[in-house]
């Protein structure tokens, strides 16, 4: 039987990518390998992916704490590899996936932290208990202290990384780095495409909204018959590129309607 593909050049050229979690000279090793100039100041982000006189170039915010650098190095590499042909600057919060890119880029910090060993263990040992998983990682406690966001907890994106193990174990056949290589190829415009309807399923959670369509830009909450409601507002682009105000309904956390 043939030896499966790399997925992309990440996993290609670094074959310990998804074997183990990676450190921070693991990354700037890469950085080297891969001619990106590298430096660490203080800024507004937490980092930055651009490309001064076409060389690229990743910029870390200085005061982070080590695992705090590791993750936002990681998803700025993560943009690299997928997404090198951007001609703007994406200056997101990195744990608010407003666009699409940035939710891909997470997932390859993702899984540069939480590879596939060490998640199939604690799967079979414990079915990825968020206890035991916060205890195997406790990098995640640290780099929640990144987002001002306190309704977004780590074990959030956590989850994020278990559904892309899960779906690469009920499928061996997924795959998923490659999926996100060639949905970044196709990727046309800033923002995400407008919420269709049949996107839209009732009963799913808050957390879930944010990870399929990133930090809606209002929130407006209010008590009502015992139950708190809430109204999330998001301006998407259609396929026109023009601006279209929608509307998501949840009543305590759950998703119970919208208006798109």
């Amino acid at each position: 039987m043939p030896a499966a593909q790399p997925h992309f050049q990440f996993e290609e050229r670094y074959p310990f990518f998804n074997k183990r979690p990676l450190d921070i000279e693991d990354l700037e090793y890469i950085c080297e390998r891969e001619s990106i100039t590298l430096s660490y100041r203080k800024l507004n982000v937490h980092g930055l992916y651009v490309r001064v006189h076409d060389v690229p170039t990743i910029f870390i915010d200085e005061t982070l704490t080590p695992n705090q650098r590791v993750f936002a190095l990681l998803h700025e590499l993560g943009h690299h590899f997928l997404h090198p042909n951007l001609n703007k600057n994406y200056l997101k919060d990195i744990f608010f996936p407003y666009v699409e890119i940035e939710q891909q880029a997470n997932d390859v910090a993702l899984i540069g932290i939480a590879p596939d060993p060490l998640l199939e263990p604690i799967h079979r040992q414990h079915r990825l208990s968020p206890g035991q998983l916060m205890r195997r990682f406790p990098v995640f406690t640290e780099l929640n202290r990144l987002s001002a966001n306190t309704k977004l907890h780590p074990i959030h994106f956590l989850r994020r990384r278990i559904e892309l193990f899960h779906e690469r174990r009920s499928e061996p056949h997924l795959d998923f780095l490659g999926q996100l290589q060639r949905r970044a190829k196709r990727l046309a415009t800033r923002h995400r495409k407008a919420i269709t309807a049949e996107h839209v399923q009732r009963g799913v959670s808050e957390v879930e909204a944010v990870l399929k369509w990133g930090d809606p830009e209002k929130v407006l909450t209010r008590r009502r018959s015992g139950a708190t409601v809430s109204k999330w507002l998001y301006t998407k682009l259609d396929e026109h590129g023009d601006g279209v105000r929608q509307r998501l309904f949840f009543r305590d956390g759950v998703l119970v309607g919208a208006r798109l």
